[in-house]
């Protein structure tokens, strides 16, 4: 049976464990490693991962706080796509632009840089820079099709006047996920 329309989607108890294991597991590893920014950045985002599960306000300002000490132990540019992550996830426009114009200094593979792209897309999104959104969003799909790339251009596309192009994009995410994730 589906959910009505409208209708919140509730994750499964076993990615909500899962995700659990993770945050304790990355707690582990920062406790057994204080000085080093590494097993702080990989818990803030078991901790962000957990949040966008389950919405859970707590998880999203561990994953902050994690973060800002990952920032502090690292140094410039450091855990910069975390920061990118994070400051999206939380609607900080200007912190998530930042984290991006860090990454760009860095080398990285193509599917950072495409996450990197989508990031910097949302952001024009959200501040009403559509045409800037709607290149970051094709440019990351350029460095490889993905869910990850294909579901925020439909939503640029469903909020913008366009729902044919929007579903056809989520039937072309559907058509190539093969993956498990709770999201």
């Amino acid at each position: 049976p589906g959910r009505r329309p409208g209708e919140r989607a509730t994750p499964s108890p076993n990615a909500v464990a899962d995700a659990t294991a993770a945050v304790r597991g990355a707690e582990d590893r920062a406790v057994a490693d204080p000085a080093a920014w590494i097993p702080q950045e990989t818990l803030a985002l078991a901790y962000l991962d957990r949040a966008q599960l389950t919405g859970g306000y707590d998880d999203y300002a561990a994953a902050d706080r994690a973060l800002r000490l990952a920032v502090e132990r690292a140094g410039k540019p450091g855990p910069c796509l975390a920061a990118a992550r994070v400051h999206a996830a939380l609607h900080r426009l200007r912190p998530a632009a930042a984290a991006v114009a860090a990454c760009n200094q860095s080398p990285m593979g193509a599917s950072q840089r495409a996450e990197l792209e989508g990031i910097a897309a949302d952001v024009a999104f959200h501040e009403g820079r559509y045409a800037d959104a709607l290149r970051g969003y094709r440019a990351a799909l350029q460095l490889g099709e993905s869910v990850a790339g294909l579901a925020p251009l439909s939503q640029y596309h469903a909020r913008t006047g366009a729902p044919v192009e929007a579903a056809a994009l989520l039937d072309l995410a559907e058509r190539i996920y093969h993956g498990t994730s709770a999201r």
